[in-house]
Formats: C-alpha cells, structure tokens, sequence
C-alpha cells in the first residue's frame, strides 16, 4: 500500500483551481494505485493554525511516513502554510519524498513569486525539490495543468 500525503492550504476551498488540480491528482493516483491510502491535513482550518508542538510533532512523523506529498497552494494566500511551515521541525527524511505541489495564482508572475518564497521556505523543515504543477486562472492553462498530471501519472 501506497500513502499519499495531502496539505491543503487555501483558504478559497474549491474554488482555488489549486484544489481542483489537487482532487484531480488523487483521483489519478487512486485510478492507478487501488490500494492508496489518502491522508489530508487541511491548514486552513482553525485547529490545524492553533496546533502545539505537540501535535505537529506526531504529524511530521505522518508526514515522513508518506510514499509522496501534494501541497495546494493557492500563491495569493500563503499565510497558514507559512505558519505550519513555521511550528514543523527539520526532519531530514523529508528531502527523499517526491513532492508535488498544485500553485493556483492570477497570473503567471503571482506563481513565481510563491515558487521563490517556498524555494527559500521548504528547506527549513527538510522538503526539496518540488514538482510544480501551476495554473493561473485561464481555461488554457488549467487544461495544461491538468496534462501535466496525466504525463505524471503515465510514469
């Protein structure tokens, strides 16, 4: 059995395209992999930003225990994911989870600015070198989007 770790943090719900690509991805994957297991830390609800270290810790633990992670990030609004980002501690075993994050911006720039700010972010708590699906809003490039996940899922 496979795990597949989902980290939501828009707070627009269902209607940041970020989420829609992200429920595209684990349909995909649950297509293709039967035996998944999903596990989902939704950051935008309001026990997930007033959590202890003492929760986090045993959720970074979840974390590592993942096959692959999907982060969706929609790049306007990044503030509970630069909150968890800040409370999770360094854990090394991160860096080897393949890493997928769904960006949903206006536009193509908003998106560049969420991709530098998570370069410089992801490496405090160990997460590298992430897979970037992105959309900006248009049907074009939700419709690319969601080809790059299909190319994905082919390997």
């Amino acid at each position: 059995m496979s795990r597949l770790g989902i980290i939501k943090s828009s707070m627009r719900g269902e209607r940041c395209c970020s989420n829609q690509l992200i429920d595209e991805f684990v349909r995909q994957s649950l297509l293709k992999w039967r035996n998944t297991e999903v596990l989902t830390w939704d950051l935008t609800t309001p026990t997930a930003l007033s959590a202890s270290n003492a929760v986090i810790c045993p959720m970074t633990d979840k974390l590592q225990q993942a096959d692959y992670l999907a982060l969706a990030l929609c790049s306007e609004d990044y503030g509970c994911l630069k909150q968890w980002l800040e409370r999770l501690p360094y854990n090394q075993n991160l860096g080897k989870i393949p890493l997928f994050i769904f960006i949903g911006g206006e536009n193509e720039a908003v998106n560049l600015v969420a991709q530098a700010w998570l370069a410089t972010q992801l490496p405090s708590v160990g997460l590298s070198t992430p897979v970037y699906i992105e959309s900006h809003g248009s049907k074009q490039s939700l419709e690319a989007a969601y080809r790059q996940i299909t190319k994905l899922m082919a390997c």
